[in-house]
């Protein structure tokens, strides 16, 4: 019970550590996007 316990665990950690860098990435993009928006407004 105890390990079956523990690799619960390990399995919601990784989760949310996967949650967490999907997260940073779809800010990295919006960044990029909005970056790339600004730069093209500059060229008009």
């Amino acid at each position: 019970y105890a390990v079956n316990q523990e690799s619960a665990r390990d399995v919601y950690s990784k989760r949310r550590i996967v949650a967490v860098t999907e997260l940073q990435i779809m800010e990295w993009h919006d960044y990029k996007h909005l970056d790339w928006i600004s730069v093209r407004r500059d060229d008009d």
